[in-house]
């Protein structure tokens, strides 16, 4: 079984910008690589996201993947073994979005993920309560970059 740290993004593992379209719109979090510098041998990184953007036609599908190549290009060394995006609407209902956990649970099994020995960080309320509903410990970004 393996460790892990689940991240948000916006607000978490970036600024919060409104929608973001573009990858210049994209600011790293002040400390968040070399916080996970620090953990990257210990700790399998996974990234899970809420992005409405879509369905509201902010954005696309195509702008949501560029964005992440430029996060992912900012944070090297740093890699995700797995990014989830729920794209869906608010009003949807779909089991994706958080707080609901399809992602989360969809990373317990298919990666082996030891829940003990993981950890959601992430900025909300809504982060929060999805590691609560799988016995997750949730750190709050700034209380994980003050560490």
């Amino acid at each position: 079984m393996f460790k892990s740290l689940i991240f948000d993004r916006d607000g978490t593992i970036i600024e919060n910008a409104h929608y973001p379209k573009y990858p210049w719109q994209i600011k790293l979090k002040k400390g968040i690589k070399e916080k996970m510098l620090k953990y990257k041998n210990e700790f399998k990184f996974f990234l899970i996201s809420n992005q409405s953007g879509v369905k509201r036609g902010y954005y696309s599908i195509k702008d949501i993947e560029r964005i992440q190549k430029f996060i992912e290009e900012l944070i090297y060394p740093i890699k995700f073994e797995a990014v989830f995006y729920c794209t869906h609407h608010p009003n949807e209902n779909c089991p994706c979005r958080k707080p609901k956990g399809y992602f989360l649970k969809k990373i317990i099994y298919t990666y082996n993920i030891d829940i003990e020995q993981s950890y959601f960080i992430g900025d909300s309320k809504t982060d929060e309560l999805l590691a609560k509903s799988f016995n997750i410990k949730f750190i709050h970004i700034q209380t994980f970059l003050d560490l």
